[in-house]
């Protein structure tokens, strides 16, 4: 059984969906919104001969459903990705973390410093930085037929490449394999109503206050860090990159990844799979 074998774990009332390949040590991928674990399919292949491979859905996302009336904030996510860690039987586990599954994962670090000896951020949200496009979405939310606009992303390539959807989360959109990318990560989220719902719970519950009240707690970020930055990222601009690495505290590594923008591992794969594997190798746990 492969990345592609769905799998199901129970974390307190949740059956939490993941995703598992390789063997070794173990390396915890946190994807971010609106995707799910299936964003890791091309890297996963590239680590899992060293590592064991263990991407989760987050609550809202890929095949992580619960109660729409929940809460689905990151603070909510991050105790969720601790509880499957312990599902999981990982006591220790190199943490990465893309997006707003960056954030999440700067929370489990700082919860539980002790069980993560290395923390990878790409592309992540930067405390007092408020994406405009993210801004827009979340008052999109309050419109009416907010649900079937949405929707219709996940139905409409042209649509999901436009500045609305991920039309500026790539560099070179005209080189990137769009229709793969929508067929396995955007296509699925419109395949009920509750996976939509699930979806826009995410977004709605979604707080740049969370984001801000982590950066008190960066102390605590003992730990070997990696920030990636794609140059061309329109989302959270390279210098956002910058801000972040310059907030942790040391060790830490940042590194800059030409032709890739919002999603290096999507875009740039073999870059993001090599980097990564030797900062895992090579990366020393205090």
């Amino acid at each position: 059984m492969g990345f592609d074998a769905l799998k199901k774990v129970k974390v307190g009332d949740l059956q939490i969906a993941f995703r598992e390949e390789g063997s070794g040590e173990p390396v915890l991928l946190i994807h971010g919104w609106p995707l799910s674990s299936l964003t890791w399919r091309k890297v996963v292949p590239k680590l899992s001969g060293a590592a064991r491979c263990v991407a989760p859905d987050l609550l809202g996302a890929g095949e992580t459903l619960g109660d729409p009336t929940r809460d689905h904030g990151l603070p909510v996510q991050a105790r969720l990705v601790e509880g499957f860690m312990d599902a999981m039987g990982l006591a220790k586990a190199t943490v990465i973390g893309h997006d707003s599954g960056g954030t999440i994962a700067r929370m489990v670090a700082i919860a539980i410093p002790d069980r993560v000896p290395r923390l990878v951020l790409a592309d992540t949200e930067v405390p007092g930085h408020k994406p405009a496009l993210v801004r827009m979405l979340k008052a999109m939310l309050g419109l009416p037929g907010a649900m079937s606009l949405f929707a219709a992303m996940t139905r409409s390539r042209r649509l999901a490449k436009s500045p609305l959807g991920f039309g500026t989360s790539f560099s070179n959109l005209k080189a990137f394999d769009f229709d793969e990318f929508f067929r396995v990560t955007l296509a699925p989220l419109g395949r009920s109503e509750q996976a939509m719902k699930s979806t826009l719970k995410f977004l709605a519950d979604f707080r740049f206050e969370d984001v801000d009240a982590t950066q008190a707690s960066y102390g605590a970020l003992t730990m070997p860090k990696y920030v990636m930055w794609g140059e061309d990222d329109r989302i959270f601009p390279l210098a956002q990159g910058w801000r972040l690495r310059d907030m942790l505290p040391e060790p830490k590594r940042f590194d800059m990844f030409p032709g890739a923008g919002l999603l290096i591992h999507e875009e740039r794969a073999d870059a993001w799979a090599g980097a990564v594997r030797s900062f895992v190798q090579y990366a020393p746990i205090g």
